[in-house]
This record gives C-alpha cells, structure tokens and sequence, in this order.
C-alpha cells in the first residue's frame, strides 16, 4: 500500500483512449499502416457504436444505453424471436426495450446473421473486453470466424451492475444495482457479489435490492457454475429464469444442446473463469491460456448448434492491468469522507456532513492527473447510469466519485481481499467499457 503522490503522473504519461469514440480509433493496434480501421472480424460493426461524444470526461467512452449496449441486447433478441413466431410474446411496453426500428428487422448495431435464427444461445464471457480480444487475434480463430464488433457495457463497468442491465434490459439508473459495492442504509454497504454487509450475511431480500425479473418475465434458460445457481446475486439479475449448474466446461455445449433440442428459443450461459484469471494474474500468460478455452468453448458451442440457431458471444466489461499498490487517500480527502464504496477503479466517497464542497475541490488537486473526479449530480445528470434514477437509488451513490484513467485503483480498507487483484475494472476507459458482439449461425 502507499500513499498517492502528485508527481506519478509526470513518470506515467496518460495512455487512455484519446478520443473515446471506436468509429475514429485512437489505438495503434486498431489501425493498418495506412491509418484505416482493422480487424480479424468480418463486417465489423465498431463503426455502429455511437458515443454521444466524451465531453464531460474527456478520453472517456460513455455507454450507447439508446443504442449498441449490452443492456439492448436480450430485449431486441427476445423481440426477434417474437416476430419469427418462436412462441415468445411480449407486452407493449417490454417490447418498447428492444430498440427495434422497425417490426421484424434487427437494431443496426447487431449482427444482421441473426435475422434469419429461431434459436439463439447467448454466451457471457466475463471479463472479455474487445480490447484484449483483439490484441489476441492470433490465439481466438473460433471467435474470429464470427460476424461483429464492439458495444458498449454500462456504467460502471463491473459484473454486479452489467449482468443486471444485460438481464433485464434496463439501464444502471433503472434497475438500481449501482456497483458491486453499494451504500444500502446510513453507513452499511452491501458487497451485492458476496451478499455481504462488512463480513455479516445481508438479510435483505434480493426482489427488494433489484425488483425486475430477467428475460422481460419470460422462462429462460441460464446455464451457470453449480456455485452461483442458488446465490443471492442470481437472484438479483436472473430471478425467474430456470437455472442450470455446471462444473466442468465440458458440459456447457452438452447442455447447450440439450435446451436447443427442445425447441429453446433463447440459452443464456455465463462463463466466468476468464476474469478469474486476470484479476489472480493479470494480462499475461494466464490469461492468454484461458482465452485460449474461451475459443475452444465457443468451437464446441457452434459444433452443436442446429439448424436455424445462432451463437452470440459477449462480455459485461474489459480489463485493465494495475501493477502498482491501490493509492490510500491522501489525508487532505480522507481526514472529510466518512467512509468509501463503489470499486477501486470507481470509487466513491461518502463525505462528512457539509463537506461535500471541500472532498470534490481537494481529491480534483490530488488525482486529477490519474483520474476524472466528479460529483454525484453531475453524474447523474451527464446520463453515466441511463435516465431516471429515483432518489433512492441515487442515495445509494457517493457524494464524489473518482474513476481512474490511468492505471491505477484507490484503496478502500472496508474492501476485503481487493489489494491483491492484478486485473480491475469499474471505470469508463475503452478498455473497460467496449466488448465484442460476435455471432455466427447455423
């Protein structure tokens, strides 16, 4: 652990996204030698990501949330197969979150295969953002076979509120499930992954943290790790959905195909082991093994699709690689905040009573250069979590956020165990925000 100081970021020179938009990418890696875009995806659709611009956080890439986000996804899926007579129905206003333009045709930003699918199997990928996908294109010939590009994830980029807007289909502001860490009343936060307050079980009801049922209502099946089937968190994101456990991968396809067989029109699975891994050891090696059976998987998910079915593959967040200590608040912050939550990379402060003014003024002169400091309102106003959040959810927020652009994490005590991760996400850099949205059919 260290102490933060002002002089780190004149020997770490910002690397962010300079311009935050994938339609004009500012990444060496994205671009040939003559400056055009390139990928090892077909009919890459990076250029259908629309960002409303960064000006509020500049380099910064905000969630498409009326648009290509993860969080449009399952409602226009499930309204596609409505129109193709799968037995799926929806009422008026479910449908209205789907983003459809038109009846019977895809959004834009989707892969335009999938038009022609009955069934369709959607794979989450933890901790796959299109960033270190790409930089991998050597090690991933199953997914480079696919059709696709980037979208957006949401605000903030971590699991507990990115698989809840992928579930239900509504925005961070929508479905209340602000962080993995939230303030739940006056100084208890609730780790939402663990169901924990500190280290006492939570008693709360999941339906009174989060009251939307996944899939629009609809009988879903989610194919999960044995562990997760019964947790309370699965309640938050995939109540009323029909949970399937798996322990070893190899089942997935097996149980894939099981649902298929019967006539599924939509098989959510979730695999999770590929941010195990970055947060235990980074982006090297390790890594590279596990994306490695990622591709394998998606292989094996594709080899057993039938006829008239598709495969989407996505990811709730990117990654980014923290080789140094998590930063302890200078004592010029810390000596006003009552106490912190949110992630190390979305941090946010709980002032003391009036001294809301004096935490935003001192943390913007200490980590300015290493991170966007703002103040709820702003936030909230700047649409970072998606429209219309209640005053009760926004109670569950801080009253000063800091993101990180560099990389580096901000050190809360009350967060067990978070020291040791070589991998975080939370923030709203491009590596955190875009994931791929990949499909193939059959």
């Amino acid at each position: 652990m260290r102490t933060f100081s002002s002089s780190w970021n004149n020997a770490h020179p910002r690397s962010d996204h300079a311009c935050g938009r994938p339609d004009q990418n500012c990444s060496p890696r994205a671009r040939g030698k003559s400056g055009t875009q390139t990928s090892p995806f077909p009919l890459c659709l990076i250029v259908s990501v629309n960002f409303r611009g960064c000006q509020e956080l500049a380099g910064s890439s905000k969630p498409d949330y009326n648009g290509a986000c993860i969080s449009r996804l399952i409602p226009a899926l499930l309204h596609h197969l409505e129109t193709v007579g799968t037995g799926i129905k929806l009422s008026s206003s479910a449908a209205k979150r789907s983003s459809k333009p038109t009846p019977g045709s895809l959004p834009a930003w989707m892969p335009q295969l999938i038009e022609s699918v009955r069934q369709v199997v959607v794979l989450v990928v933890d901790g796959l953002g299109w960033e270190q996908l790409t930089d991998r294109a050597h090690l991933t010939p199953g997914l480079n076979a696919m059709q696709g590009g980037a979208i957006t994830t949401v605000a903030p980029t971590t699991t507990a509120t990115a698989l809840t807007s992928m579930t239900t289909g509504l925005a961070p502001a929508q479905h209340g499930v602000l962080g993995y860490r939230l303030r739940l009343r006056e100084r208890d936060v609730l780790n939402v992954l663990r169901w924990e307050v500190g280290d006492r079980p939570e008693r709360l009801e999941p339906s009174s943290l989060q009251t939307a049922e996944a899939f629009i209502g609809r009988d879903i099946p989610v194919i999960t790790r044995h562990e997760y089937v019964a947790s309370k968190f699965s309640e938050v994101c995939m109540r009323g959905s029909r949970k399937v456990g798996y322990g070893a991968t190899s089942r997935v396809p097996v149980e894939v195909r099981e649902f298929l067989n019967q006539g599924a029109p939509l098989v959510f699975v979730y695999y999770d082991r590929l941010d195990t891994v970055a947060h235990a050891r980074g982006l090297g090696g390790d890594y590279d093994a596990e994306i490695c059976v990622v591709d394998g998987l998606v292989s094996s998910l594709v080899d057993c699709l039938v006829p008239g079915s598709g495969l989407i593959v996505t990811s709730d967040h990117g990654q980014v690689q923290i080789d140094t200590p998590p930063i302890v608040l200078d004592v010029n912050v810390s000596s006003t905040v009552a106490f912190m939550s949110g992630e190390g990379r979305f941090r946010w402060l709980h002032c003391q009573g009036g001294a809301e003014s004096a935490t935003l003024d001192a943390a913007r002169d200490i980590y300015g250069g290493v991170a966007w400091v703002r103040e709820r309102g702003q936030l909230i106003d700047d649409g970072w979590f998606g429209g219309g959040m209640t005053a009760a959810y926004a109670k569950r927020l801080g009253d000063v956020a800091i993101l990180c652009h560099a990389p580096v994490s901000i050190h809360d005590p009350a967060e067990v165990g978070s020291s040791a991760l070589r991998c975080r996400h939370g923030s709203v850099t491009s590596a955190e925000m875009l994931v791929p949205l990949l499909a193939q059919s059959r």
